[in-house]
């Protein structure tokens, strides 16, 4: 039996089962699954209007920077 991976097919929008497929997501899809969903992110950004805290040291800005720096271009 073969090895098999799942992979996303943006043109068509479903994954797809490639069979001894040696898969590698791009860096833009890697980001897109860690950055969250977007609900997420603004809610981050809003508590740090909020707090006061729409700097470096905000939530929204240091998670954003996390992603960035696992995932280089």
């Amino acid at each position: 039996m073969q090895d098999s991976t799942l992979v996303w097919d943006g043109e068509v929008g479903v994954v797809v089962q490639v069979a001894g497929a040696e898969y590698e997501a791009p860096t833009s899809e890697l980001r897109s699954v860690a950055y969250g969903k977007i609900t997420e992110q603004l809610d981050k950004l809003w508590h740090d209007i909020d707090s006061g805290t729409l700097d470096k040291t905000g939530e929204f800005y240091t998670a954003i920077k996390a992603v960035k720096d696992e995932y280089p271009k």
